[in-house]
């Protein structure tokens, strides 16, 4: 049955998270009480240090095969049901998200952006086939890759240690993209602690066609993941966070029905 979204989905969500334990985490983490998936050292997963060569971004087809790749850490949870519940149900891409966030939460999470979004948003399964319009969130406590067989892409959900006290790590997704045929990867970046997702997405700028689209200081929680990709001059857009939607469905060559 084809999902709706109404007027208010971004509030129904959201109260929706009131009546269980997504609430608390949030207060947690804004409150700088706990660091979700860090594990035994900082936030930091990347300073910079290098010039990166990125590849000159390259206009595609709309019938090109296109991924789109979100990162983000504190604040993310509020960033991403204001964003994903405007995301059309024909995306022309699939979706993959690192969300710092602890495990056993990321399945709720899920759920909840399900109930309110007409894409399809589920917790990433190992082995699982990406589709367009779906979104798949990386385990909490585990990394996700994606890898390819033959024309289709899937997932693999990994338990390797933190990278730079982070499990999931945004920097291991980006460049498990690095051997990949898309014709284009939309790298999007959120509000977060830290620069988990710069040095990913520089290594596979060098590699890949990507465009790159970051959550601008005034409306981000904490700028330190989008202001990280912005210094290392690798963004494509800096926006606000209520245009994110927008530019997301723009660069996906996405038509609304």
């Amino acid at each position: 049955m084809d999902k709706k979204i109404s007027e208010n989905g971004d509030y129904a969500l959201m109260r929706s998270m009131k009546s269980d334990i997504m609430e608390d985490e949030e207060r947690k983490l804004e409150n700088g009480e706990i660091e979700t998936g860090h594990e035994n050292s900082g936030p930091m997963s990347y300073i910079l240090t290098e010039t990166f060569r990125r590849q000159p971004h390259r206009k595609v087809g709309s019938f090109s095969r296109k991924l789109v790749a979100i990162c983000a850490s504190t604040g993310g949870p509020k960033a991403v049901a204001k964003i994903v519940p405007k995301l059309p149900e024909n995306l022309g891409a699939p979706i993959v998200m690192v969300q710092h966030m602890p495990k056993g939460f990321t399945s709720s999470y899920a759920k909840r952006l399900d109930e309110t979004s007409a894409i399809s948003v589920k917790e990433a399964e190992d082995g699982e086939m990406l589709e367009d319009g779906h979104l798949y969130i990386a385990k909490g406590g585990a990394h996700l890759r994606v890898f390819q067989r033959r024309s289709s892409y899937y997932i693999s959900i990994t338990d390797e240690p933190a990278r730079s006290g982070l499990k999931p790590c945004a920097d291991i997704m980006y460049e498990s993209l690095e051997k990949l045929d898309f014709d284009e990867i939309i790298c999007v970046v959120l509000t977060g602690m830290g620069s988990d997702g710069t040095r990913g997405i520089g290594k596979l700028s060098e590699k890949k066609n990507v465009y790159v689209i970051a959550q601008d200081e005034a409306t981000s929680t904490v700028y330190g993941m989008p202001g990280m990709v912005k210094s290392a001059g690798l963004t494509d857009e800096i926006v606000p966070l209520e245009s994110i939607a927008d530019a997301i469905i723009k660069a996906t060559g996405t038509k609304i029905v």
